[in-house]
């Protein structure tokens, strides 16, 4: 459900929609933009505040002339206007800390949900070099610290400033020369707390830089904790987390030094200042140049400009803690995807029929050359077996068809039509990827499996899609059967039981082009072969698959043979191959026991 206080475009659905659109850098001026009603309504309230406060200490200077002139009615009505006044000033100060701090909590909200989609549109090329734990710092630690310079910042600053806006003029007319001593030492230590202030900015960016290494470190130490304790390495990777911990706690400790530096050039000017009028106020007020209640009020004012003056220094902080956030955070939405639908004819709405043409198709990995030159067709209904050595290319060919990686422009064509104009949406409904590592989410199985279209997907289909794999008696020997809650990346499952359930998973979506890299690696033979009768079944679609089990590559009507280097080296039936690809000859003779290696080669 859309409201007004968030950007409409975080309730859009489009799979080609990314945030970067909306927020393709963000700066101050674009959320002051997108949030003006609450700024405006709770600086006014400030305003209004500040200037209520500006009339007390005069009121309370008239109070004291009244007490001295024995004017006790009119000091009693002054005592009760006072009392209504400040009534007045704290329903008003409630409402500016709801409109600004509420703004910075909206503001947060917004940039995770644009942060969120935009990290949901980028290429899992992104996601090859950058780390998990430091992408979640970003969506947490650094948008709190956005939050709070967005919100109490931003309410601080409008106080600091109004507070000096209504009180000097008033101090100035008791007394300008008091006034005038209070503030003779604010120029040199404003200059220093400029130069503080820079390094805060610095330093605030380092510590959130170790964050982002600490969290990446426990997030990747929690994901292969099996790995960890089966090869007893818990020792190693606690020395690895002490010495994150150990940087990010110099990092913080280098920062509170130079945020409490503020806090005490502030504080020091604050008490020299209240010293030098005291000592000099005191003085004329002896020698009767000035009144008692005028300088009651003077100091009034002094006192009421004593906290704006302190909280400068946390207001400081929090604004280059703020800013090296923004840094951060513009860092990821800056980051443009180039798989995008610029290029795309929105007319195709559902993908063109006809072959899957690849032409001199070349894709390299920064600068490791992966695939080179490969061309090749695929016929609608056609099985297509990909084989080769590890490392030649079979994965990346499979996510190039799915554009998870960027072909070069032309090199793969559906039904005639470059994939770079069919519309991600259109491509990614047809074409259906069962990736190598079998990937489950925190939610029942049921969910899981009907994962693609939860709504119109029955309890008989998913149990359809279970039986056909073998895995329909596993859950219901579950607690729970298929409600079953599976837990992070499905641990509470065997490795061949998130394989099938990933299968099932697949099965069930029924694409047009089903492509599938390597589906029987935690399958035993009978599931093996009752996989492959069901996927025999698809007629006129496609089915395009890498495997190292040649149960079901002998069967495919069209194997293509890549080589260590990436070449296509051969393209035939199982027999073709076998009398003319040596890579073929040494793959068949690596999956096959000794004694029918006589029988393959006759």
């Amino acid at each position: 459900m859309a409201h007004r206080q968030f950007p409409k475009c975080l309730y859009l659905e489009s799979p080609g929609w990314s945030c970067y659109d909306t927020y393709m850098k963000l700066t101050l001026r674009s959320l002051a933009k997108e949030f003006w009603p609450y700024y405006l309504g709770g600086i006014s309230a400030l305003l209004v505040t500040n200037a209520l406060a500006a009339s007390l200490p005069l009121l309370v200077k008239r109070l004291m002339e009244d007490l001295q002139h024995h004017q006790h009615t009119d000091a009693t009505h002054l005592i009760g206007f006072m009392l209504i006044l400040v009534t007045a000033m704290f329903g008003i100060r409630v409402y500016s800390r709801y409109c600004l701090l509420g703004v910075g909590r909206k503001i947060e909200f917004s940039l995770r949900q644009n942060m969120y989609r935009h990290l949901l549109t980028l290429p899992r090329s992104y996601y090859d070099v950058h780390q998990t734990g430091d992408l979640m710092s970003r969506l947490t630690n650094d948008l709190t610290a956005l939050r709070m310079m967005c919100g109490g910042g931003v309410m601080l600053l409008s106080n600091v400033f109004f507070a000096y806006l209504t009180i000097l003029p008033v101090m100035a007319w008791l007394s300008w020369p008091l006034t005038l001593i209070a503030f003779l030492l604010y120029p040199p230590v404003i200059f220093l707390m400029r130069r503080v202030s820079g390094q805060v900015k610095k330093q605030s960016y380092q510590v959130q830089e170790t964050l982002g290494d600490l969290t990446a470190c426990v997030q990747e130490n929690f994901s292969g904790i099996a790995v960890i304790q089966s090869y007893g390495k818990e020792a190693t990777e606690s020395r690895r987390f002490y010495d994150k911990a150990l940087a990010y706690f110099y990092a913080n400790k280098k920062l509170v030094t130079l945020r409490s530096l503020l806090f005490l050039l502030i504080a020091g000017l604050s008490g020299l200042s209240v010293l030098a009028v005291l000592t000099e106020g005191g003085r004329e007020v002896i020698i009767r140049t000035m009144t008692l209640s005028s300088f009651t009020a003077f100091m009034l004012y002094l006192e009421r400009l004593s906290w704006p003056t302190v909280s400068m220094g946390w207001l400081l902080s929090t604004v280059q803690q703020g800013l090296a956030a923004q840094q951060r955070i513009n860092e990821l939405l800056t980051t443009t995807t180039h798989i995008t639908d610029q290029k795309a004819n929105s007319q195709y709405k559902t993908l063109p029929p006809g072959n899957i043409e690849v032409r001199h198709l070349s894709f390299k990995y920064d600068d490791a050359l992966v695939l080179k030159d490969v061309s090749f067709t695929v016929k609608p209904g056609e099985t297509v077996a990909v084989v080769g050595p590890i490392g030649s290319g079979k994965s990346t060919l499979l996510h190039l068809l799915v554009r998870a990686y960027e072909p070069p422009v032309g090199t793969i064509k559906f039904g005639g039509i470059p994939i770079e104009e069919i519309p991600l949406a259109t491509l990614r409904k047809s074409v259906t990827m069962m990736p190598q590592q079998s990937v489950l989410f925190s939610m029942t199985l049921f969910n899981n499996l009907a994962y693609q279209n939860p709504v119109d997907t029955s309890k008989e289909m998913v149990e359809e899609a279970a039986q056909t794999v073998s895995l329909h008696h596993d859950i219901l020997a579950l607690p729970k059967g298929y409600q079953t809650f599976v837990g992070e990346r499905g641990v509470t499952l065997s490795g061949g039981q998130r394989q099938r359930s990933a299968f099932a998973r697949t099965l069930l979506v029924e694409p047009d082009i089903l492509l599938l890299d390597d589906p029987f690696s935690n399958v035993d033979s009978h599931t093996e072969e009752a996989i492959i009768e069901a996927l025999e079944a698809r007629s006129k679609k496609i089915t395009i698959f890498t495997s190292h089990r040649f149960r079901w590559v002998e069967k495919a009507d069209k194997i293509l043979v890549l080589t260590q280097d990436g070449i296509l080296e051969s393209v035939g039936t199982h027999a073709e191959l076998l009398q003319s690809s040596p890579t073929y000859r040494n793959l068949s003779r690596q999956h096959h026991p000794p004694e029918e290696e006589e029988v393959i080669l006759v």
